[in-house]
């Protein structure tokens, strides 16, 4: 794994914690949309080669990605529905029924996709990219690389006319729809293609043999084009901003520090940092501890009689989140996926 896309990830997790508590409004935005095009890009990096010769099965790759997302989806429900137990109705059994089953991002009510652990709707529309990863990695092999770009230009197509007519559906459709997010996944998929055929270009190797300050421009360059985003987010409309303004500043920050990733300059060798790659090991972790972590530190300081500011609870949360991410990930996420996979995936 490229260590640059690991501490990219705590970032982009942090991102997305800013967004719920800290008020950092393109946190959330940005974040899903990095996120499922780094999936993309990097299961095409694991599982291309090992699909198209038949070394793994369909099962086999779905059984195994299902075991490093639903032990720790399961638990995150349990523990979101065990604090909200007092206020749940019998109204809340179909949602939860469906955040359980992963298919909570297909029904366009928030009672339903922001039900449970409500950041887990990211794992339906993932679970969604999963099943149908197989037979889409296999179309580059058939195509080539000019019938893969043509088949993308088509689905921008269809996606940008689904977003003309459903642009009052923002939330609904346009953000948590399944359907919808598989494009930030195939363009991260389409991301790898274009990886694979120039990383031993002329053009790569030449960057890579420039001296370091030349490297840290070109990576400055791409933060650059991601910071211009972040600036212009509020003055794009809301069927842009939540997804389709940050595919190509997500694909450029990915497909720089990928590149740059064995010979990088300044920003490179920040990312490679040991705590920035440990804490974006557990990052997964804390994504999914974090909004069930608030709700539990809520409840906890109101039963002890602690008052606290807002502003307090969350530097407070944002700590114990991050320092829970590294024994959840560690006792129950790894040990889970290993469980399932030795139990189903066979």
């Amino acid at each position: 794994m490229f260590r640059s896309l690991q501490s990219l990830r705590g970032l982009f997790a942090l991102g997305i914690f800013a967004h719920h508590f800290f008020g950092f409004e393109a946190g959330g935005d940005c974040g899903v949309s990095f996120f499922l095009i780094l999936s993309g890009f990097v299961l095409c990096n694991g599982f291309e080669d090992r699909i198209c010769r038949g070394e793994i099965s369909y099962g086999r790759f779905v059984c195994d990605r299902l075991s490093k997302i639903y032990p720790l989806h399961v638990l995150c429900l349990a523990a979101a529905i065990a604090v909200q137990l007092p206020v749940l109705t019998a109204a809340d059994i179909l949602p939860d029924v469906s955040n359980l089953l992963l298919l909570q991002a297909w029904i366009p009510d928030s009672s339903y996709y922001f039900s449970g652990n409500s950041i887990s709707w990211f794992l339906s529309a993932l679970l969604f990219a999963y099943l149908l990863f197989p037979p889409l990695v296999r179309l580059p092999g058939h195509l080539g690389l000019r019938g893969t770009a043509s088949g993308i230009c088509a689905m921008l197509t269809v996606y940008f006319l689904a977003v003309y007519f459903t642009q009052h559906m923002v939330n609904n459709f346009i953000y948590v729809n399944p359907m919808m997010r598989l494009t930030d996944f195939v363009l991260g998929m389409f991301l790898w293609q274009i990886w694979r055929r120039g990383c031993d270009s002329r053009a790569v190797a030449y960057l890579r043999a420039r001296p370091a300050a030349v490297r840290t421009l070109a990576e400055g360059a791409a933060i650059a084009v991601f910071a211009g985003a972040l600036m212009i987010y509020a003055y794009i409309p809301p069927q842009y901003s939540a997804a389709s303004l940050w595919w190509m500043p997500s694909m450029l920050l990915i497909g720089t520090f990928t590149v740059l990733d064995a010979r990088g300059g300044l920003f490179t060798r920040l990312l490679h940092l040991r705590p920035l790659i440990s804490f974006g090991n557990v990052s997964f972790s804390f994504y999914m501890i974090h909004i069930v972590a608030g709700e539990y530190l809520r409840v906890l300081l109101e039963k002890l009689g602690i008052p606290v500011t807002y502003q307090v609870f969350v530097w407070i949360l944002l700590f114990l989140t991050i320092a829970a991410s590294y024994p959840v990930s560690r006792w129950f996420e790894r040990p889970a996926a290993a469980l399932w996979r030795r139990y189903f995936c066979r």
